[in-house]
């Protein structure tokens, strides 16, 4: 519920000002932080309230603020928006931020810690920037003074008591910061190197009450604790500047040596970057992943990712981390943000990009809508069942059961069931013919249910006839998995007819699966026969289509590709799946079983 004011000024304000975030509450800040949003659109953003009143030095001190926002540019510090200023009150609009207590606290250990690496990464070199290019000096730094926005960025406020190095702060400090105050015994000014200190204390200990509990480190971590003890020390001259902070902390085995803090630093850095690097980053990006904060991945990788993809040149090597960060949305939004990218990259005609695209559909197969998959997608990977090369046909017709559920009458019973009769009667490498018979077996409950027997009938007869032995016993799989779409009276005059031969087959391994199916199919017409009643039941059953996601069954399983990869090796370059465009008809290499 928004609570709006009624003075005039603040009517008229391009902002309204909402609730007050109550877990902001501090004896060293002036302000109250409230929630907020703007008029025209209801973008989100913070509002920052000081009660002025007649108080000469809180004026002074909120009009330092405003003036330090307004011309500070920094990614480190926040972002200005807007101000208003009535005889009572400032209203200052920032980027939206909630307070870092609160951001820490929703975290889990090992987010806290790698969020607070970086975290102080990044006000470090706010600091920094204050101190070597702006010449001044925070005078506030403790947590209170540091917030964190929409992405997990750490952002630097507090600035009101901000001063030129060597002048005195705008206004009356507040008596509650003057324990982040040294005493600066010595020649250089490096009080903000003092107060750096004290943030690190409070973030890993809560309030600091006192310039002596500086000296109990408390859950201060090891490889931190001679830098902090170095940036605490009373002794200007013997204090550790900001910058050399930083640049011991990341040295080998230091407190900001982690894969989190690099990863950081590279997408600062991506725009200069070159596409081996961009690759490289990509590539390696994968395996770190799982260790980040989800709110980090989500709300700056991936704006990364899609913007390497959409803009630069890093092609598919985006796509295994995309979709790992995409897995961290909502469907609604993985639809509208992960999805075009992948659209898009069916529509290259590198073999690399499909490979790749075909190995990772069972992570995005799910988030595909029925007219994206019809329109988009399927006309993309038909071209891959007459491909030239063995891996991209492989996996053209394994990925087909992810999809088929989706599929329209047209796609799905023309031109799917045509392409997998063909693989299976003319593959020359019988690890796809045989993955092509799995595969009817895991759509079958899509098929129409007027054809699926005869479909069915003749795609298993044809295996049971394929002289390379998992063929055989992959139709046998699929027969034992697909008798319910059989009525009674063609499970006893065509299936089992068609099976007994197989009872004599010179494979062992495919005998005792033929009896096995031939025992399930017997025992189930025992069963009718001895509850007619059934029947019915049964026979209503076999007519019946799966819905999407339920036909597949774990009576099946792919045939390795082991079977057949060494000998498309042999082939050399011309099966080399990162060569050629999609949808090239060579000769195929022929292999003789």
């Amino acid at each position: 519920m928004w609570s709006l004011f009624s003075r005039a000024p603040l009517a008229t304000f391009a902002f309204e000002v909402g609730e007050e975030v109550k877990t902001y509450k501090s004896e060293t800040s002036i302000w109250t932080l409230n929630d907020g949003k703007r008029r025209s659109n209801g973008a989100p953003v913070s509002v920052f309230v000081a009660k002025v009143d007649a108080d000469t030095a809180l004026a002074e001190a909120t009009q330092n603020a405003l003036k330090q926002l307004r011309t500070l540019r920094h990614p480190s510090i926040l972002t200005y928006v807007d101000s208003l200023e009535t005889p009572t009150c400032v209203y200052l609009v920032t980027e939206p931020i909630v307070p870092l207590s609160d951001h820490l606290s929703a975290l889990d250990a090992n987010e806290r810690r790698l969020d607070i690496t970086w975290g102080l990464h990044v006000i470090a070199k706010g600091v920094d920037f204050l101190g070597a290019q702006c010449n001044l000096v925070h005078n506030n730094l403790c947590a209170s003074s540091v917030f964190v926005n929409a992405a997990g960025e750490w952002k630097l406020g507090g600035v009101e008591f901000m001063s030129g190095v060597g002048k005195p702060p705008s206004g009356s400090i507040q008596p509650a910061l003057a324990v982040y105050k040294p005493s600066d015994r010595g020649v250089r000014n490096l009080s903000d190197s003092y107060g750096f200190a004290c943030l690190v204390w409070e973030i890993h200990n809560g309030r600091l009450h006192a310039s002596s509990d500086l000296r109990k480190l408390g859950n201060i971590p090891r490889n931190l604790s001679s830098l902090f003890s170095s940036l605490s020390d009373k002794n200007a001259n013997s204090r550790c500047s900001v910058q050399q902070f930083l640049e011991r902390a990341s040295r080998p085995d230091g407190f900001m040596d982690n894969n989190f803090v690099k990863c950081n630093k590279f997408l600062e850095e991506i725009q200069v970057a070159d596409a081996t690097e961009k690759q490289k980053f990509f590539q390696n990006l994968v395996d770190v992943l799982g260790e980040f904060p989800h709110h980090f991945t989500r709300n700056r990788i991936l704006p990364q990712l899609l913007h390497a993809f959409e803009f630069g040149n890093a092609g598919s090597a985006v796509l295994p981390p995309l979709l790992k960060v995409g897995s961290l949305l909502p469907t609604e939004e993985y639809q509208q943000r992960i999805v075009p990218a992948v659209v898009k990259l069916f529509k290259s005609p590198d073999r690399a990009t499909r490979v790749r695209l075909l190995q990772q559909m069972e992570r995005f197969a799910e988030f595909l809508s029925v007219g994206t998959t019809n329109e988009q997608i399927f006309p993309q990977l038909v071209p891959g069942f007459t491909d030239s090369n063995p891996v991209i046909r492989e996996h053209t017709v394994k990925c087909m059961s992810l999809i088929a559920g989706k599929l329209n009458d047209k796609h799905l019973n023309s031109v799917l069931l045509q392409h997998l009769a063909q693989v299976q009667g003319k593959d020359d490498q019988p690890g796809i013919r045989t993955n092509a018979t799995v595969c009817l077996g895991k759509i079958a409950g899509y098929i129409n249910p007027q054809t699926r027997p005869k479909v069915l009938l003749s795609a298993f007869s044809r295996a049971l006839r394929d002289p390379f032995p998992p063929s055989r016993s992959a139709a046998l799989a699929g027969i034992a998995a697909t008798q319910r779409y059989f009525t009674i009276n063609e499970l006893a005059t065509k299936v089992l007819p068609m099976l007994c031969g197989l009872t004599i087959d010179p494979e062992r391994e495919v005998r005792d699966n033929c009896f096995k199916t031939v025992g399930a199919i017997v025992s189930k017409l025992d069963r009718l026969s001895q509850h007619p009643e059934l029947v019915a039941e049964s026979e209503s059953a076999s007519r019946q289509t799966e819905s999407v996601g339920t036909s597949a069954t774990g009576l099946l399983s792919w045939a390795a590709s082991s079977i057949w990869s060494n000998r498309s090796a042999a082939a050399g370059s011309a099966n080399d799946p990162t060569k050629g465009r999609i949808g090239e008809i060579k000769k195929p290499v022929v292999t003789r079983v």
